[in-house]
């Protein structure tokens, strides 16, 4: 794809198939030093131009600990070190509804760290609920019982 697109920019992301994971790697120093080390190691060795972290819910997932928002902030500038003389992207996905914002993600810290922050504004709706409506509703309807959950509201509180 690069060939024919040279301005073309790919991330790995990475995503632990249990949220504990990430908390137990993240939490202690060696294996974090582990993780930043092989990480970097792979983005470069298969050519990709970043990577994003993809950590839903760290301090309140299950399996998390409430270490884990100071956890993941100080590994994404342990990666922000790593990555600058290289050149790399780094990049995070989190959930948007703001309550999980304000639990889960020291902002202030991410954001001196991280390239861009993709929000997963598909989900403010899901299958937890007890009517059908929109899951990535743009603004507030009338029928909504909780009128935050929408990306404008989002974008406003954030």
């Amino acid at each position: 794809m690069k060939q024919h697109s040279s301005h073309l920019k790919t991330l790995i992301s990475v995503n632990a198939a249990s949220p504990a994971v990430f908390s137990l790697v993240f939490n202690n120093k060696t294996l974090r030093a582990v993780f930043v080390n092989s990480t970097t190691n792979f983005v470069e060795e298969h050519g990709f131009d970043g990577l994003d972290v993809d950590w839903e819910y760290p301090a309140i997932g299950k399996g998390s600990s409430p270490t884990d928002k100071v956890a993941f902030a100080e590994t994404l500038a342990d990666l922000r070190t790593r990555f600058t003389p290289l050149g790399l992207l780094l990049t995070i996905a989190c959930p948007s509804p703001s309550g999980y914002i304000r639990k889960s993600y020291d902002v202030t810290s991410i954001v001196r760290n991280v390239d861009f922050i993709n929000l997963m504004t598909y989900d403010f709706h899901d299958t937890h609920e007890s009517t059908t409506g929109l899951n990535a509703p743009l603004f507030e309807r009338e029928a909504d019982y909780n009128k935050d959950l929408n990306v404008v509201r989002f974008c406003v509180e954030t």
